[in-house]
């Protein structure tokens, strides 16, 4: 998967593999916080510490990468935005054509 992540990269498709690592760390430490459901906060406006650039960081590699390179994606970053689903709340404000993630509540 790396090398299929670097070569994507490489080729312009995508994000690089600390991009992606910096996005599994982005949304590990998101979902650590406490609390029941979980809403951003003031530092969500820094594109590293915000969950939904994280999930589109792992969107545009999911989508850059091979099938085989994708599933593991998927089974690194598929637990972990689950957890960001279940933790957050529906934000029927938002455009209904953003994926999920953007559709998700900020508290601003």
């Amino acid at each position: 998967m790396l090398r299929q992540i670097t070569e994507a990269a490489q080729a312009g498709r995508c994000e690089d593999v600390e991009s992606m690592a910096s996005a599994v760390a982005t949304l590990e430490r998101f979902l650590r916080r406490s609390g029941a459901v979980l809403t951003l906060d003031q530092d969500a406006d820094c594109p590293c510490c915000d969950p939904r650039q994280a999930m589109d960081t792992r969107h545009r590699i999911a989508r850059a990468v091979p099938i085989a390179g994708r599933r593991e994606v998927q089974a690194i970053m598929g637990p972990l935005a689950e957890r960001h689903r279940a933790r957050t709340l529906h934000d029927p404000s938002r455009p209904q054509d953003s994926p999920w993630w953007w559709r998700r509540i900020a508290d601003r």
